[in-house]
């Protein structure tokens, strides 16, 4: 490999400094090159030949450390792995009930807790995640069977509350949130404030 390798050439300079140059020359043929190739591959299969060695004494080490572990231990690892499995079933029940919540207040039910009942117990999850296509399926054929848990367009919306402004509508002093109520209270707290 070296044989296609120039060394480095000091040469002086003005300012006699050593300058090195280096300089490649490519293998003169294909059989050289395979041999350069194969020579390095070769160094690098010796560096990982004992893996399969090692990967089987680590397969045994844990098989030790798991005879060593009292009963104590490994009952407290299985109530560990319950756990864990039961908080992830309640936060994957939370997620979806939220998801059903949401679709069912997308589509218009008046009361979007009404919609968990039609998932009932079987969770439509995927990969951990609520399956929102299938909830939105089942509520569709849920609001089929019963079509009255749905508001009818322009039925049932509250009283516009707030004014319009481009319409010329005025504030209403009976707002809580007016001035003319902020301001009452704030006198009506500073009269408190001044008879104590």
């Amino acid at each position: 490999m070296s044989d296609f390798i120039t060394s480095t050439v000091n040469t002086e300079t003005a300012t006699s400094e050593p300058v090195e140059v280096s300089t490649y020359a490519p293998p003169p043929s294909q059989a050289d090159f395979d041999r350069i190739i194969e020579s390095r591959l070769t160094q690098e299969r010796k560096k990982y030949a004992d893996y399969e060695q090692l990967k089987s004494q680590s397969v045994e080490y844990e098989k030790y450390l798991e005879s060593q572990k009292s009963e104590h231990q490994k009952a407290l690892d299985k109530t560990r792995n319950e756990v864990e499995n039961e908080v992830s079933k309640k936060f994957i029940n939370r997620l979806v009930h939220a998801e059903v919540k949401t679709v069912a207040a997308f589509m218009g039910f008046h009361n979007p807790d009404d919609a968990i009942l039609a998932i009932g117990d079987d969770l439509p999850v995927v990969d951990d995640a609520p399956d929102t296509a299938t909830i939105k399926k089942m509520l569709d054929e849920f609001v089929k069977s019963r079509p009255y848990m749905i508001q009818t367009p322009g039925a049932g919306k509250p009283a516009r509350t707030i004014p319009k402004p481009s319409e010329g509508e005025r504030l209403d002093k009976t707002l809580p949130n007016s001035k003319n109520n902020v301001a009452a209270a704030l006198r009506q707290l500073a009269a408190s404030r001044k008879t104590q």
